[in-house]
């Protein structure tokens, strides 16, 4: 016999509630002593770092209920650093999401020998207004949406390496700005993708931190398997390069030097060029005197 009360006493309990890192004992993310509701599992509502605190993981954090992928979000307004340790999202076919948030105010730096891993149906990662740091050693595991926002940035070490694949789409939005290192034998991140959508807003800046100067014509590639390039503008408005030679800028091409491709190469300022132009003709009118 189906009981017709149940659905009633269901809605009558009380919704799950967030657990906030206050650094009550320690700056340690798994301790569950620093969190007011202890450590956020599937059993609560999201666990929140507020702004102003710091957490530093001590061991990695498998969101995971008796072997099933955990249905909670960590939302990050203060700053957390991984260490060399693993943080996990991963949400299933589940229908509740779980997300990794940074807010306007949250710093996340996945260190060296860290790695974030988030995926699932509904698992996402919004950097809204804050940064996402990936240094040299540390892994990218994010299989759904990436979304760069309101002014976020999100920065990749030279040696910080894109395990799996970005299956979903990458967001670069309005003045909001993505970020390349490269070290000084020209080692770069590349955002390895499966038939990723990259949409670019208005002021999106591309940025790209040369440790030495690479030479003219070098093509380095950012991005792969792109299945196209939209947004509100559709191309980065600034692509700012530090670190380049005398004379040198870089452009950028929209998978049309490669195909399915996001790449940068290295070409002669136009004013470089202009002169290289105008110094040839001098020499031919010289010698037509």
């Amino acid at each position: 016999m189906i009981n017709k009360l149940t659905p009633l006493l269901l809605l009558a309990l009380p919704a799950s509630a967030a657990s906030t890192f206050t650094n009550a004992v320690d700056t340690d993310f798994n301790n569950a002593g620093n969190w007011d509701s202890g450590l956020p599992t599937d059993a609560t509502a999201e666990g929140i770092i507020d702004a102003g605190a710091t957490a530093t993981m001590s061991a990695s954090y498998l969101m995971a209920n008796g072997g099933s992928p955990s249905v909670t979000d960590i939302i990050v307004n203060g700053t957390l650093n991984t260490g060399a340790n693993e943080l996990q999202l991963r949400s299933g076919a589940v229908p509740r999401t779980s997300d990794l948030t940074i807010g306007a105010t949250g710093i996340l730096n996945v260190d060296s020998g860290g790695t974030i891993d988030i995926a699932g149906a509904a698992a996402d990662v919004f950097v809204n207004g804050g940064a996402l740091n990936f240094l040299n050693g540390s892994n990218a595991q994010i299989s759904k949406a990436l979304e760069v926002l309101n002014g976020g940035t999100l920065s990749l070490g030279a040696t910080s390496g894109w395990v799996g694949f970005l299956g979903d789409e990458l967001v670069i939005g309005d003045a909001s700005n993505l970020a390349f290192d490269f070290d000084a034998a020209l080692t770069h991140s590349t955002i390895l993708g499966q038939s990723l959508a990259v949409e670019l807003g208005a002021g999106a800046n591309l940025n790209l931190n040369f440790a030495a100067a690479p030479t003219t014509g070098s093509t380095f590639t950012l991005a792969t398997d792109v299945s196209g390039f939209a947004g509100s503008v559709g191309t980065f408005t600034n692509v700012n390069a530090t670190g380049l030679g005398a004379g040198q800028s870089a452009t950028v091409d929209y998978g049309t030097l490669n195909a399915g491709e996001l790449t940068v190469t290295i070409v002669p300022e136009p004013s470089s060029t202009a002169l290289l132009g105008l110094g040839g003709l001098a020499l031919v009118l010289r010698r037509r005197k």
